[in-house]
């Protein structure tokens, strides 16, 4: 298992008596387990855990290597493990984004409807396909942003 530089910026921060304790819940195991007895321990003790936490491990090195090329003063890396978006990632992309009927179909991206069978998908597409071709104001009152005669794609 290789170590990511977030988890290796933390760790190297405990390594060095720097505080590390918001940072601890989001560290899977073994990293966490090892953070924080670390983290517990007067700067001057750590040495020892951790010589013996490198002697289990088969990658040895490049667990050092990548903790080494962490700088612990600096901000922590970006967290590459995939997640889901959250509504405040949606909200910062979205932010200076162009729209064609504001709030609801942004300009320059595909959009799709989703809802089980029979709930009215394709009557919706098709009424927004009529209102864009005749310039019509949007479902929600607000007026038209597209010409008259504006092919879609349903």
């Amino acid at each position: 298992m290789t170590i990511s530089p977030r988890r290796a910026y933390v760790l190297r921060r405990a390594l060095c008596g720097l505080d590390v304790n918001d940072q601890l819940d989001a560290l899977p195991e073994p990293w966490k387990g090892i953070a924080a007895h670390l983290a517990g321990l007067p700067i001057e003790a750590r040495a020892a855990p951790w010589e013996g936490f490198l002697c289990s491990r088969s990658d040895r090195d490049k667990l050092i290597q990548a903790i080494d090329a962490q700088d612990p003063m600096g901000p922590p890396p970006e967290d590459e493990t995939p997640r889901f978006a959250t509504v405040a990632d949606i909200r910062r992309l979205m932010a200076g984004i162009r729209w064609l009927w504001e709030g609801w179909i942004p300009a320059s991206r595909i959009v799709g409807a989703g809802a089980s069978e029979g709930t009215g998908k394709t009557r919706f597409g098709l009424d927004l396909a009529r209102r864009i071709w005749h310039a019509l104001e949007w479902p929600d009152g607000q007026r038209a942003t597209l010409p008259a005669r504006t092919p879609t794609l349903g």
